[in-house]
């Protein structure tokens, strides 16, 4: 498949290298979003650029994120701020990024609408989910070191196909684990990536197990 999909893992990933601090901003790359034509295979990134210093706030309740004009939406439990705009995330009409950031737990959870070039169709079937999961793999391979996949599967949720791949690698010699769930919904691919320093495994559980529930997608 020559277009994968890939959200904003990659600075997930250094975010949960640094520790809890009072402004939780994780460092960015240097590089603009960008969603292109993949002929390698290898996934293209929405990457986070350098912003202002962001007013580090908390709400009470958590966050309700919507995606697709609140076709899909999702809780994240308290703790958990909104870092889009502080970070500098430069959106398009191709890629929409959202990014949330638990400065303590160096929890992070990251989603993206992505809209696949002319001529590229994407759908749920298994051909597609092994697809976006094979770029998914590369993409980080390329840049992070001993990765591998420890489990993958394929979930219905609302009526909705989704597919699920869960990952551990190293960044900066630190073992985080990612959580990813990707669909295609209204032409488009739609990615949730939730990542989790390895010692916090427990905390990761809960968070994957609360946005899943609290998932819903509107026909």
């Amino acid at each position: 498949m020559k277009f994968t999909a890939v959200a904003l893992l990659a600075a997930g990933l250094m975010a949960c290298d640094d520790k809890p601090d009072t402004t939780p901003t994780p460092p960015p790359p240097d590089s603009k979003p960008t969603v292109a034509a993949n002929p390698s295979g290898i996934a293209p990134e929405t990457q986070v650029v350098k912003g202002s210093q962001p007013q580090a706030t908390w709400p009470a309740n958590g966050v309700d994120v919507s995606l697709l004009a609140g076709k899909v939406g999702f809780h994240l439990p308290t703790g958990f701020s909104d870092q889009t705009e502080q970070s500098g995330i430069a959106n398009t009409k191709q890629s929409r990024t959202q990014l949330f950031l638990d400065s303590q737990t160096r929890q992070l959870a990251v989603t993206s609408e992505v809209t696949p070039p002319p001529g590229e169709a994407l759908d749920t079937s298994d051909a597609a989910f092994a697809g976006i999961s094979k770029g998914l793999l590369t993409g980080l391979g390329n840049q992070y070191q001993d990765i591998k996949t420890t489990s993958e599967q394929t979930l219905t949720l609302h009526g909705q196909r989704f597919r699920r791949m869960d990952t551990e690698q190293s960044v900066r010699g630190q073992p985080v684990l990612a959580s990813t769930l990707f669909t295609v919904i209204d032409k488009k691919v739609v990615t949730l990536q939730v990542v989790t320093p390895v010692k916090n495994s427990e905390a990761h559980s809960a968070l994957v197990k609360t946005i899943t529930d609290s998932l819903t997608v509107k026909g």
